[in-house]
């Protein structure tokens, strides 16, 4: 057999109605005004609206809205509304690692803020901070925070007095700017029981009661907390709702599911992109990650239908069913109606996408991975996903040294098992004792994971 001919799906198109363009609209003498969003090393670019081009003979409506964009600079789309004589503030604001910018008007300084201390040197002006707005007859509460060797003033926000008065559940009443304020920001030491602090963007904390939380243990000494909720150790679960994701990693990288107990497995078979469409095809052998020696003696089983049936073995994942070919070092053709088993010892070599009449002389202890394609009327009828295999150790086991590092598998990726690389050790996860051989003890939460013994 020569060439095996490329397996095409019929590609399917589909229509969905997104939310509207803010910037559809945008005239030509306007350009679309991106502001960046990150979470923690990630950002990405969303769009504001439309902005006017602006410059000294053009200027925008409000001090300091003029700002560079791209070639040139346009009047930022969040000032916009801002009346004339009013400044545009612009401030960078951080809530846990998710950080954007947050646009609003600002009045200068000259006819005095409603707030104590809330006069704040903005670029060229001096300008009440907006964040202390509402805050008539109080205290802005202005504090100094530091990253490192680096400082800067955080406004955040209103202060009460509480000279003859007591401050809500949580707060503390402190000398700030020769006054006795309300800190607004929220101490759970001072909370009343079972309760904790609770804050989000633009809201420095008050009490709430929880379940659990970082300063509130569940009630259930055998039980742990995650995300304010009290999971049993043991793992038992109805449905795969009751299952801790503590920080993500683990669930992301691999399967959970509920099966009595939590359980976590390895992820699903990688598919082909272009060989995807509909349910993936079984395969039996070889098993994800299994070791094996004589190609002669590796057999391959699988399910599905009949039809005349192709076997490749690839020494990469290729991105898409174009690279296949370059990808296969192994094939067979398997005819309509023959049995679903067949061994790497019946196959023949693949080179540069051209079938051999040579057998394949397989990498030692690199990946491999067997895909198989159920072939009807000349049409792709089903594929399986990539089951990754390899000739000697191509993985590390538990236990193997490792670069330690945050990301889940990381360099301890084995298809047998789910692993993450602890303390420079590769270590088994688990979401119950189940998941953990011997009859081993799947340990209470450690930064955001659960190992096996």
């Amino acid at each position: 057999m020569r060439h095996v001919p490329a397996l095409l799906a019929a590609a399917l198109a589909a229509c969905s109605l997104g939310p509207p363009d803010p910037c559809a609209g945008c005239r030509t003498d306007e350009v679309c005004y991106t502001a960046q969003d990150c979470t923690g090393s990630t950002c990405f670019d969303r769009k504001l609206g439309c902005a006017r081009r602006c410059s000294a003979a053009s200027p925008c409506a409000a001090a300091e809205a003029c700002v560079p964009f791209g070639d040139g600079a346009a009047c930022h789309p969040g000032c916009e509304g801002c009346p004339a004589g009013s400044v545009c503030f612009r401030e960078r604001r951080c809530v846990g690692v998710h950080c954007t910018e947050e646009v609003t008007c600002a009045t200068p300084c000259g006819a005095g803020c409603a707030a104590a201390d809330a006069c704040v040197v903005y670029g060229s002006s001096a300008v009440c901070h907006p964040r202390c707005a509402p805050c008539a007859g109080s205290l802005c509460f202005r504090e100094t925070a530091c990253y490192g060797a680096t400082c800067w003033e955080e406004v955040l926000g209103c202060a009460a007095s509480c000279a003859s008065a007591t401050c809500v559940a949580g707060h503390a009443c402190v000398d700030r700017a020769g006054a006795r304020v309300c800190d607004p920001r929220c101490d759970a030491s001072l909370c009343p029981a079972r309760q904790d602090c609770t804050a989000g963007s633009g809201n420095p904390g008050s009490c709430i009661a929880v379940e659990c939380g970082p300063h509130v243990p569940c009630a259930n000494a055998t039980d742990f907390c995650d995300a304010g909720k009290c999971f049993p150790l043991n793992g038992a679960c109805a449905s795969v709702n009751d299952c801790p994701l503590l920080d993500g990693r683990a669930v992301r990288a691999g399967v959970l599911r509920c099966d009595g107990v939590c359980r976590l497995s390895p992820p699903l078979a990688q598919r082909v992109p272009g060989l995807d469409l509909g349910p993936a095809l079984e395969v039996t052998a070889p098993t994800p990650g299994q070791i094996v020696a004589d190609p002669a003696s590796v057999e391959v089983r699988w399910g599905g239908s009949t039809h005349p049936t192709i076997l490749l073995v690839l020494d990469g994942v290729p991105a898409a069913e174009s690279e296949l070919a370059q990808a296969a070092i192994w094939g067979l053709a398997v005819p309509e109606g023959a049995p679903h088993v067949a061994r790497l010892g019946d196959g023949v070599a693949i080179v540069n996408g051209t079938w051999a009449n040579a057998s394949a002389v397989f990498p030692q202890g690199i990946p491999l991975y067997l895909l198989v394609q159920v072939l009807h009327l000349g049409k792709l009828e089903q594929a399986s996903g990539l089951v990754p295999f390899a000739f000697g150790s191509a993985w590390k086991d538990t236990g193997s040294a490792c670069a330690p590092t945050d990301a889940v598998p990381g360099p301890c990726e084995n298809p047998e098992k789910l692993q993450a690389c602890v303390a420079g050790q590769c270590r088994l996860l688990c979401a119950s004792d189940r998941d953990c051989p011997g009859g081993g003890a799947c340990l209470p939460p450690l930064s955001g994971l659960r190992l096996c013994p």
